[in-house]
């Protein structure tokens, strides 16, 4: 299902779990979501993804020297999150989320890292690029950018990947 099928925005899932929704929309919303299973379910996974990107940020801040821009950094991963999971349902191809994965690793680690890292997990999932992924490499290709950001970007930003992509499988919509 689609997680934006009900009418709502990519940005007002993230406006909900931010608590910057207000007014009519943010009642609206919280109506829908009382009697839509499939919605409830959404609005806990965003919550907890929020909550583990929360202190993945501060630790990333800590740890690995990147910029104090947790709020920002946050928001832009659970909107990934939420692009990720609407491509999926889409039938989307995997450029989608590739682009979504370079754009929250770039500022963590370069573009240069961030491209290499991306190449190396494509090819260990035996395919020339990330545009030649196919919808069962999903699961693979995390797992082997996860390792490969982690030797060189650092822990914490392969956990930043992990938590973005947590329980996402490209493959089961197959």
């Amino acid at each position: 299902m689609s997680i934006t099928q009900h009418g709502f925005s990519a940005e007002e899932w993230v406006d909900l779990v931010e608590g910057f929704l207000d007014g009519e929309r943010y009642d609206g919303m919280l109506f829908h979501i009382a009697g839509c299973e499939a919605c409830r379910r959404t609005r806990g996974d965003l919550e907890l993804a929020h909550a583990h990107l929360e202190e993945l940020s501060r630790r990333l801040t800590a740890s690995a020297g990147v910029p104090d821009d947790s709020a920002a950094r946050v928001r832009q991963a659970v909107l990934a999150r939420v692009r990720i999971a609407e491509a999926v349902s889409a039938g989307s191809t995997m450029a989608v989320a590739v682009g979504e994965l370079r754009e929250i690793l770039r500022p963590l680690c370069g573009v240069p890292t961030t491209e290499s890292a991306i190449r190396s997990a494509a090819w260990k999932c035996s395919v020339a690029g990330s545009e030649k992924l196919g919808r069962r490499q999903w699961v693979p290709f995390v797992g082997h950018l996860s390792t490969t950001i982690e030797v060189m970007c650092g822990a914490s930003v392969a956990e930043w990947i992990a938590e973005t992509t947590r329980d996402i499988d490209w493959g089961a919509t197959a």
